[in-house]
Formats: C-alpha cells, sequence, structure tokens
C-alpha cells in the first residue's frame, strides 16, 4: 500500500495520517522498531478492554522504513487545542480532564507494567541525577503505597480528543498499572512545571494558566476519589527525580530542585 499523504499530527515518537475510511495510522519515526508498535498496540488493547474510553486499536502496519499502528478515526481535536482558543473556557475543561483522570483510575488493570517498576527503571537511567539522591528516591518509592489500578503515565491536555461522544484518552506507550497518586503526581508536574519556549513573552500568562487550570483539576478530581490532595506530596520528588530520564535540558535544574527538596525533607 502506497505511503499516506495526508498528515494528521506529527509528534516526538509518530506521526499521524489519514489511513482507511474511518482509520488513521500512527506511523513511528524510522529510528523505532516493530517492537514499539507491538507494545503500544498491547498497552492500547489492555485499557480499552479495562473499560478505558480511547480510540479501538488495529494492526500494525509497515511503510518504506517505518513501523505503524491502525486506530479507530475519531472526528476531535485536543483539549490542548480548545484551551488555546477558547482559554476561558479553561476551568470547565479542567474538571472534564479530572473526571477522566478519577474514571481511569477507577479502572483496574494488572496485566500493565508495574508502575514501581517503570520508575526504578527511570530513576536508574536518569543520568543528571546524584547517586545519593537516586537511592533517596529508590528508598522513598519503596515505601509508596502500591496498586493495580490504570495509570496513563503522561495525562495532559495534548493526550486527550474532545469528541462528539465525550473525551478519549491516547497514546498509551507510558501506561503501567500503579497507584492513582503516582499518576496525579505526574500530572501535576508536566502541568506546573513542563518546560515553556525561551523567552517566550507570554510565560507570565501561561503560569497563572497552568494554576487556574491545575486548581480546578484538583478539586475536581478529588471531590470524586478517595484520596485526597496531600498523599500526591509524597510522590512529587519521585516523579521529578524520574522524568530527568527524559534528557529535558530546559526541566533539568528545576527537576533537580523538586527531587532534592523533597526527598532530603523526607
Amino acid at each position: 500500500m502506497d505511503m499516506p499523504k495526508e498528515l494528521l499530527a506529527r509528534g516526538r515518537t509518530a506521526d499521524v495520517f489519514a489511513w482507511q475510511p474511518g482509520k488513521v495510522l500512527k506511523l513511528y519515526h524510522p529510528k523505532f522498531s516493530r517492537g514499539m508498535a507491538e507494545y503500544e498496540q498491547r498497552m492500547a488493547q489492555i485499557v480499552h478492554s479495562a473499560g478505558v474510553f480511547t480510540p479501538a486499536v488495529g494492526e500494525i502496519v509497515q511503510q518504506d522504513e517505518r513501523w505503524g499502528l491502525v486506530y479507530e478515526r475519531v472526528d476531535a481535536t485536543t483539549m490542548f487545542r480548545g484551551l488555546l482558543s477558547r482559554p476561558w473556557t479553561a476551568k470547565r475543561l479542567a474538571r472534564q480532564m479530572a473526571e477522566l483522570h478519577a474514571a481511569m483510575h477507577a479502572c483496574a488493570a494488572p496485566t500493565l507494567p508495574p508502575m514501581h517498576l517503570r520508575l526504578i527503571e527511570k530513576l536508574r537511567e536518569a543520568r543528571p541525577l546524584p547517586e545519593d539522591l537516586r537511592q533517596a528516591a529508590l528508598g522513598t518509592l519503596e515505601k509508596l503505597p502500591q496498586a493495580q489500578m490504570v495509570c496513563h503515565g503522561d495525562f495532559h491536555p495534548e493526550n486527550i480528543l474532545m469528541t462528539n461522544r465525550g473525551p478519549m484518552v491516547i497514546d498509551w506507550i507510558d501506561a503501567t498499572a500503579g497507584h492513582p497518586m503516582g499518576d496525579v503526581a505526574r500530572t501535576k508536574l508536566l502541568t506546573l512545571h513542563g518546560a515553556l519556549p525561551p523567552g517566550n513573552p507570554l510565560a507570565i500568562l501561561i503560569t497563572w494558566m497552568r494554576r487556574t487550570f491545575y486548581q480546578a483539576y484538583e478539586e475536581r478530581y478529588f471531590s470524586l476519589s478517595p484520596y485526597s490532595a496531600d498523599e500526591v506530596a509524597a510522590w512529587i520528588p519521585v516523579i521529578a527525580a524520574a522524568r530527568l530520564s527524559e534528557g529535558i535540558n530546559e526541566e533539568e535544574q528545576n527537576l533537580l530542585r523538586m527531587a532534592k527538596t523533597g526527598l532530603q525533607a523526607g
């Protein structure tokens, strides 16, 4: 079959193209092997079967030197684009995101990779992390509670599609079976501390919007959850330390500061 021509979205690991009727093709960049597609296919099948509202996943295909994964096509835009085009809807969208996250965390999926093991791997791979902080993070993680609920691992507005059937979650490559508070901590970190382009003239405004959005998300999430916002704090230094494995240079000093402050306080 010929290479698809209609590009719908471009990301760090893959591009998304229009495919056959009612389908899209997530085509990984050439450096990724078939194993990447097989892994994401398995994760997407598990979470779909667990009851999470997400596009159905299909077969693996090859286009030239690239591997791809077929998904159900959903007519939608991302929640992030909605935020950019209608910033006055931020609180409403934040509450929707919280409802989606709480519903996800009510679904068990013990066959997903364990969150604790994924975090151990990341902490061991985090090169900027001094050895004393690495050991402190591993020790703290060992004491944190474990569970087998569906956790996305990268839950933010760019991974939510706003469809006429309701919001749907995409991009399950980082999914784990774990404790909801670890997943909420990751969302908090991404929402409040994700790197902005250097010299952004709207940095102050964006920072204010982030805080407003997260506050509305947090308030709604914990109105639906058996946990409390205080329980997220214990996870933050471990999640910050683990994120150092991702090589985001703009965030390195801030992540080190959060890890050091939290782990030393503990």
